[in-house]
């Protein structure tokens, strides 16, 4: 469908610490091997713990409680890699960074992206944007294999979603 040239979507918000976290995480599980990688190290941590845990209640031993102590420390590990980790990167990140603070107002149009907030305008055409991304709540338009924007849904209305859902599909190659 292509949209006519003229055609111009204005929203205004302002992004979150949530937004910041939820991003990162559509992020990590964008890539299949990274999605993939996370959901079986959760599994066979999980695994080797109830392993470790059963085979002390049967056989309760100073020899088995030690063994189940590196176990213990390696789920705790796991623990502060996949959800502390993501949620202390996307605080870092959004206290920071004054720009990613305040209002900003963002238009799309047929010539490319406006980004406008308290201390800078940027102007970005389609073409430099390499992928975008949709997650439950937020778009994510890529201008490089690690840099995005983010665009809240809860910024634009359902009718808005789906309009902005067809213009990245037109204006943004498909990811590689």
């Amino acid at each position: 469908m292509a949209l006519a040239k003229s055609f111009r979507m204005d929203f205004t918000y302002k992004l979150t610490e949530g937004d910041f976290l939820e991003s990162l995480i559509a992020y990590r599980n964008s890539r299949p091997l990274s999605k993939w990688f996370v959901r079986l190290s959760v599994i066979l941590v999980l695994l080797f713990l109830v392993l470790g845990i059963v085979g002390f209640v049967v056989h309760p031993s100073g020899q088995n409680l030690s063994n189940l102590v590196p176990l213990l420390a390696l789920a705790v590990m796991w623990i502060v890699l996949l959800w502390v980790s993501p949620r202390w990167a996307a605080r870092k990140q959004f206290r920071k960074q004054p720009a990613a603070q305040g209002s900003r107002t963002i238009s799309l149009d047929a010539t490319g992206v406006r980004l406008r907030w308290d201390g800078g305008v940027s102007d970005v055409e389609w073409k430099t944007f390499i992928r975008f991304l949709e997650s439950k709540n937020q778009f994510l338009l890529f201008t490089s294999p690690v840099n995005f924007a983010i665009i809240p849904k809860r910024a634009l209305t359902a009718e808005q979603i789906t309009e902005c859902r067809a213009m990245l599909e037109e204006k943004v190659p498909p990811p590689q």
